[in-house]
């Protein structure tokens, strides 16, 4: 002790500090790890979320999960492939109001990958099991109460909440995963827009023995109660444990009234007078929209739910927070290796909060259009297929960079049934045969840049072989030579003869010439620079 403070223990360094081990945290570590980057994670909590929350993994996230090798984990701990389902919108848990349907959507046309059922609680543990294995640090009971950043690195003390000890991380980057509350975030100061606080709920997780009542062993119910009002009702992996979710009235004080309060409410909810429920936990949360204007201030950064609040009706919050730690690690990644200018962290900024905002938009419309009634004069923008809100959002050409006032315009989307291959869009799904086997184009990246070249693109094939400059790794795969396309029915080509088609780490089309390279060098310099970050192109 020196005048009462206890003694800090010698610096550590970590290129990455990571601020939380939820879905955004995690993944972003692990996705770091895969680019041999290191990274340190610090939790204030004792353990990853024991809360049974999210359970619907989309195919475009269990794409990504595939890389980390956690995708055949995920489908045998999902018991549900094997249950019944059933999602409907419903006045209590024995009147339906409407069907909504049985199965996740068909993706095979689009993805390698299908949806998968899992919860939170399962998939943080998995996350954090990966994570130590790819060498990342993760430090639970670890909180961090001073953080200051400069032109060269950030400076961080981390408070060890066991042992009351405190230690101080220099790191060149810090990203804050720290949840909707994010401390990092109110530290950043960045304002935020959208609806604000929409409603407030109460969560109970339950027991009870409802399998013959609701007919279905994997259930997703949208509540409309005559007395009660809007909630939903969702299975977990354990059978015979569900978590139902009540709209509060905005004048109640206290959302969690106590174990008898929540036994009677799921009982009156229920239709069922005699269920003999057994009350777990009963806490409240609140459905919000929330994108902050950035997610960039320096060396910080936003990632999950500290960098966007998205309605929670579509499972866009889970997925989109590992999707998050994806996107932000290759960038990253990049600007730490020195491929790529830290200016590719805006694009990060900007693409993520148009996204947000798009998902955001969408979330609000199935809520009205579901449940709240009342509040469909409010829905903004034009509603999307579900399918194509998760595989269809594009950027543009023109929202890749910095805008000067730091905003996104209007996001753009296309059939993912249909893809046009353009900059700004997913990459078409195609299945290639190759030396590792039958493969789907994200597959066939790998999480890094792929090229795929018509079989006769020599010019092509001999500049990415031996570029001017200092790039990121580009994955060379020519049509005919490395990959055959054997996608059943025939599809139009993915690339002309003498084309290329330069695909990023994330599936997105960075760059497309339907013909062979022929500038001369000075001029191949500049649009190599400008293909892998302005998104141009001759097509």
């Amino acid at each position: 002790m020196i005048n009462g403070e206890k003694i800090l223990r010698k610096r550590e360094f970590s290129p990455v500090l990571i601020v939380g081990s939820g879905f955004a945290g995690l993944s972003t570590a692990c996705f770091l790890a895969k680019r041999n980057i290191r990274s340190t994670v610090i939790e204030r909590r004792a353990s990853t979320s024991v809360q049974p929350k999210a359970r619907g993994i989309s195919a475009r996230t269990m794409e990504l999960l595939a890389l980390l090798d956690l995708e055949e984990g995920i489908i045998a701990q999902d018991e549900s492939r094997a249950r019944t389902r059933r999602t409907a919108l419903m006045e209590d848990f024995t009147q339906q109001l409407q069907a909504l349907g049985t199965t996740p959507p068909d993706t095979s046309h689009i993805s390698s990958s299908a949806w998968g059922m899992i919860s939170q609680e399962n998939l943080e543990r998995m996350l954090v099991a990966r994570s130590l294995a790819l060498g990342v640090r993760v430090d639970f009971e670890s909180n961090l109460t001073d953080i200051r950043h400069g032109g060269s690195g950030v400076t961080a003390v981390v408070e060890d909440k066991k042992t009351g000890f405190s230690r101080i991380i220099d790191s060149s980057w810090v990203v804050g995963a720290d949840g909707p509350r994010s401390p990092l975030r109110k530290s950043m100061d960045i304002a935020t827009d959208g609806r604000g606080d929409i409603a407030t709920y109460i969560r109970i997780v339950f027991s009870a023995d409802l399998i013959d009542t609701i007919g279905a062993e994997e259930v997703l119910f949208f509540i409309r109660h005559p007395t009660h009002g809007l909630g939903t009702l969702h299975s977990t992996d354990i059978r015979g444990r569900y978590v139902l979710s009540m709209e509060v009235p905005k004048a109640s004080e206290s959302p969690t009234r106590g174990k008898e309060f929540a036994e009677e409410l799921v009982r009156e909810v229920s239709g069922i007078e005699d269920l003999e429920v057994g009350i777990g936990e009963v806490t409240s949360w609140t459905m919000a929209e929330r994108v902050p204007r950035s997610l960039r201030d320096g060396r910080l950064l936003l990632a999950g739910d500290a960098a966007h609040i998205i309605p929670s009706v579509g499972g866009f919050g889970g997925n989109s927070a590992i999707q998050d730690g994806a996107e932000l690690a290759w960038r990253l990644a990049e600007v730490i290796e020195g491929t790529d200018f830290v200016e590719t962290l805006d694009q990060y900024s900007n693409e993520r909060r148009a996204f947000a905002r798009f998902a955001a938009h969408q979330a609000f419309g199935y809520y009205a259009n579901r449940q709240a009634w009342h509040l469909k004069g409010e829905i903004r923008g034009k509603p999307v297929p579900y399918i194509t809100s998760v595989f269809g959002f594009g950027m543009g050409v023109n929202s890749r960079g910095s805008n000067q006032d730091g905003q996104v315009g209007d996001a753009c989307w296309e059939d993912p049934g249909a893809p046009s291959g353009q900059v700004g869009y997913r990459a078409p799904h195609r299945l290639f045969c190759t030396s590792r086997g039958k493969l789907g184009t994200f597959q066939l990246a790998d999480y890094r840049y792929l090229a795929l070249l018509g079989q006769h693109a020599h010019g092509w094939r001999e500049f990415l072989e031996n570029p001017p400059m200092k790039v990121p790794e580009i994955q060379i795969q020519q049509l005919e030579v490395e990959v055959t396309d054997v996608t059943h029915g025939r599809p139009d080509p993915v690339v002309s003869q003498t084309g290329a088609l330069i695909v990023r780490p994330d599936g997105y089309v960075a760059f497309r010439s339907e013909s062979d390279m022929v500038c001369p060098p000075e001029t191949i310099f500049d649009s190599f620079g400008s293909f892998l970050r302005s998104a141009q192109g001759d097509s």
